[in-house]
């Protein structure tokens, strides 16, 4: 098990950061910018006034050669972010991300919380990284989507405040 964090400030506000966070259309933009393939992404109100959006997605790693047996080099994301109702600052949601690689799978657990900072807003992001893989390699396995999670988590940073700016 792996454990990441990162705090992503924006100069606008919780309610468009929210949006933003919310958005069908912003997903799909985020990963065709990332490179993901074939993308799916299917968003919907809560009962509970949030919302809900399920994202299934193949992307490519540059994979260490002693977890190319176990995790390949292209796999299937299967990603759910829930936030609940909005009920002022803060703002909380979960998420969940499945890859299922050729021998391994890893699951990833994470939280958002989002507070008003000044006229702006930060985004608070905790994960924790599990993977099951043969013999030894499921910590190594951990460690390596540990590292992609966080560089993915930056990447998507960027990419965020320019698409938040412009909506």
């Amino acid at each position: 098990m792996a454990k990441v964090s990162e705090v992503h400030k924006y100069e606008q506000g919780i309610d468009a950061v929210y949006a933003m966070m919310t958005s069908a259309d912003y997903f799909r933009e985020k990963y065709a910018h990332m490179g993901a393939r074939d993308v799916s992404v299917t968003g919907a109100e809560t009962p509970e006034g949030g919302h809900s959006i399920e994202s299934t997605r193949e992307v490519d790693s540059d994979v260490p050669s002693i977890l190319s047996k176990v995790l390949g080099k292209t796999n299937t994301v299967n990603q759910i972010e829930t936030w609940d109702a909005p009920a002022g600052d803060p703002r909380t949601g979960t998420w969940k991300v499945h890859i299922v690689g050729q021998r391994v799978t890893v699951d990833i657990d994470g939280t958002y919380r989002l507070v008003s900072e000044g006229s702006g807003a930060a985004l608070n992001i905790d994960a924790e990284v599990k993977a099951k893989a043969p013999l030894a390699l499921g910590g190594p396995t951990a460690s390596f989507a540990a590292g992609e999670t966080k560089k993915n988590m930056s990447q998507e940073y960027e990419f965020n405040k320019g698409w938040v700016a412009s909506h």
